[in-house]
């Protein structure tokens, strides 16, 4: 199950980037369309917005969905009694957690940076996120409503805690699902 709970919140990590790649190269993919298949009425920049808007349409569909699988998930997994000392919010004071999703939209992409590029990188930071949970914020999930904190617990032990149900206080949680050494989602 711990399994399944990682790899959604990476899942959740990469997905965003899928909404700068779009912004980026729609009108490159639009190009490369047969003819017949293209409406004469659009041009490469109307089908990059529409596109760019789709994309993100889906990833705020997608990180739903992941939210209430997480939440179902964590109904069936077992539970450990857990007690949090102090807390602090994560992603909301901090810019550099949206620094991979924004930063390629300022870099001169041409020929330095092509459509392969992006691939690697989803892999790669996938795989990381995955692996490590080092990244403790996905900007999708917040958008979603689900909380990140840095909690300390009565052991000293220092995780990120994930908070998905909005009436549940970070220093309340009395119960919490395992989904990595360094990670737990609260339940209660």
């Amino acid at each position: 199950m711990n399994r399944c709970l990682r790899t959604l919140i990476s899942l959740t990590t990469v997905l965003p980037l899928s909404i700068t790649f779009t912004y980026l190269y729609a009108g490159v993919l639009f190009e490369k369309f047969p003819v017949w298949l293209r409406f004469d009425f659009l041009s490469v920049e109307n089908v990059r917005v529409i596109l760019t808007v789709l994309v993100a349409s889906l990833n705020y569909f997608l990180g739903a969905l992941i939210l209430l699988f997480l939440k179902y998930f964590t109904r069936k997994a077992g539970e450990r009694v857990i007690k949090v000392t102090s807390v602090k919010e994560l992603g909301g004071d901090a810019l550099m957690s949206y620094m991979p999703y924004v930063l390629p939209l300022f870099i001169i992409q041409g020929e330095s940076q092509e459509m392969m590029g992006w691939f690697v990188g989803f892999c790669l930071l996938f795989c990381l996120s995955w692996s490590s949970m080092t990244i403790s914020f996905s900007p999708l999930l917040r958008l979603c409503g689900l909380r990140f904190y840095e909690a300390v617990l009565v052991d000293g032990k220092i995780v990120i805690l994930l908070i998905g149900d909005e009436n549940v206080r970070p220093l309340w949680v009395k119960s919490a699902v395992t989904i990595s050494d360094s990670c737990l989602y609260g339940v209660g």
